[in-house]
């Protein structure tokens, strides 16, 4: 009887880590709330650390820069609630940050990327400042912290077509969840 409850959870847990994208997509819900400004990417050492990423695939596309962006963005910082930098030019020095550094590096290097291979005037790169919500509950009514105050995350829109993807960076580094879901 025991080694069945062991089967069982141990099947739950395999489904949960499967399914964690579904899960937290379902359950969790990004609420626009602003906009931050977009920084372009001056360092030397973060150009190449992105060209090194990215090297020259022969078909690139939106899905070469964003798996680039995710890959150079996670390798590159890790997560702070102290006080940090913002600017990505500023932390791939310090490598330290929060969701909103997070979110600004992500897109940073995507705008980099898509400027480099001339879509600009396809694709739109930008960070929002969210409110997130748990079953329609706001979770930022929970927390006294300023730090707690809302969440970033990144829109990737085709200009043309309207098609987003909505990305959060720092869930993406410490859940492995590539996309997120909008109110």
């Amino acid at each position: 009887m025991k080694w069945r409850r062991g089967y069982i959870f141990l099947l739950f847990l395999v489904v949960i880590i499967i399914c964690k994208g579904f899960i937290y997509r379902f359950f969790i819900k990004y609420d626009t709330v602003g906009t931050r400004k977009s920084y372009k990417i001056t360092n030397q050492k973060l150009i190449e650390t992105i060209e090194n990423t990215y090297g020259n695939p022969k078909d690139f596309n939106i899905g070469n820069i964003l798996t680039t962006s995710k890959k150079v963005t996670n390798t590159t910082l890790g997560f702070t609630y102290n006080k940090c930098d913002l600017d990505p030019n500023r932390l791939i020095q310090s490598k330290a940050t929060n969701c909103i550094g997070y979110a600004n590096f992500y897109a940073s290097v995507c705008n980099y990327l898509i400027e480099k291979h001339g879509l600009s005037k396809e694709w739109n790169v930008n960070t929002h400042i969210a409110k997130l919500y748990f079953l329609n509950v706001n979770v930022h009514d929970y927390f006294e912290s300023p730090f707690f105050k809302d969440h970033d995350f990144v829109v990737i829109e085709h200009i043309i077509t309207g098609d987003k993807h909505y990305i959060d960076p720092s869930v993406s580094d410490y859940l492995g969840i590539d996309s997120v879901s909008i109110r």
